[in-house]
């Protein structure tokens, strides 16, 4: 069966962290997109579905940090999926070009950003 996505996911491995009782969980990233993002983290505990933690990404070989507000919203085999809920503008910028060069249909993204716009409405 094949999954429809609202959202291209992009390959892009890096490292990260969120702060979740003012401890820093680092992850692996094993996927991102506009939407949210894939990872895997060093330590798994039972974190509880739905709260919603600072989410620092660091580009690879860059100071650069994406920086939002993330849920948790999926827990499976030791991988945690998050949907953004918070970014700001600079953030927004870093991420869509991330997911453009990393992705096979860049030419989605400008489709998903107004898909983003629509539901902010």
């Amino acid at each position: 069966m094949k999954e429809h996505r609202r959202f291209n996911r992009a390959d892009y491995h890096t490292k990260g962290y969120f702060i979740k009782n003012d401890q820093e969980i680092h992850f692996g990233i094993i996927n991102i997109s506009l939407n949210g993002i894939l990872v895997d983290p060093d330590s798994i505990e039972d974190y509880t579905l739905h709260m919603v933690v600072p989410l620092i990404i660091q580009l690879s070989s860059s100071d650069i940090q994406i920086k939002t507000t993330a849920r948790l919203v999926h827990q499976e085999n030791h991988h945690f999926g998050f949907r953004f809920e918070e970014i700001d503008v600079e953030s927004m910028i870093h991420l869509r070009r991330l997911v453009e060069l990393n992705s096979d249909s860049a030419d989605q993204i400008a489709k998903e950003l107004h898909f983003l716009n629509k539901d902010d409405a």
